[in-house]
């Protein structure tokens, strides 16, 4: 895709990397996953072994995954799923609304994180705020619940926004057509399925899903371009 081709050009993915050099960035990755992973069940052994396990809520989570050479992209700022999903686990206190532990598909954001711990103070959620409780939310899996993302940062030349719906995500450039992929088919994101038939009714409902939730994407893009030149007028760049 254009954008995707913007993408690796604007961080230098062009060129071929080396297998050694992928493998041994591979490794150091998948080292410090591990490294994290200790030092969090270090923190839980506190936890346990102290008064803090009556009372202390646990969520781990992270702000975005990292493509690792997928695509022939070494960061992030694509809506490939190795760029945008990331670990959200919850571990409530043992008698305070603790069920049996459980793996949830339906999709859900980092938005929803703030009304979960309103949730969990006792606070109410103010009915403006975006986002769920998790909390609140029906532990079975559903297929109807849609998350959304946007970008408008390094690496684009304009904005581009997601809508991803059970298996299916949308995604639309404001400069490039629209993808549409079906992740349980195609889990590696390398079939866009816009304009087939078959998939008609699906990409014309996530389409309007996504202008529900953004509006207009053409003029937030403006606003946003109109917001970075503000700000390169002010500070430089």
């Amino acid at each position: 895709h254009p954008a995707i081709r913007e993408l690796r050009r604007a961080f230098c993915n062009l060129d071929t990397v080396p297998d050694e050099i992928q493998r041994e960035s591979l490794r150091c990755h998948l080292g410090s996953v591990s490294f994290i992973d200790e030092k969090i069940g270090e923190l839980l052994a506190h936890i346990d072994d102290s008064p803090l396990k009556e009372n202390t809520v646990v969520i781990y989570t992270s702000d975005h995954g990292e493509m690792a050479g997928a695509h022939g992209i070494w960061q992030k700022q694509c809506f490939y799923e190795d760029s945008i999903r990331i670990p959200l686990l919850i571990r409530l206190p043992v008698g305070r609304d603790s069920k049996p532990g459980k793996t949830v598909q339906t999709p859900v954001s980092l938005v929803d994180v703030a009304p979960t711990l309103l949730t969990l103070a006792g606070t109410p959620v103010p009915p403006n705020m975006p986002g769920t409780s998790l909390l609140l939310s029906d532990s079975s899996d559903r297929d109807d619940r849609t998350v959304f993302s946007e970008y408008h940062a390094q690496g684009s030349l304009s904005g581009y926004y997601m809508i991803k719906q059970g298996n299916l995500k949308y995604n639309y450039y404001v400069d490039g057509e629209p993808e549409l992929f079906d992740l349980a088919s195609d889990p590696k994101e390398l079939r866009n399925l816009c304009g087939e038939s078959a998939y008609a009714e699906e990409e014309a409902g996530l389409h309007q899903k996504l202008l529900r939730t953004v509006g207009d994407p053409e003029k937030v893009d403006r606003l946003a371009k109109k917001d970075q030149t503000a700000r390169l007028s002010a500070i430089g760049g």
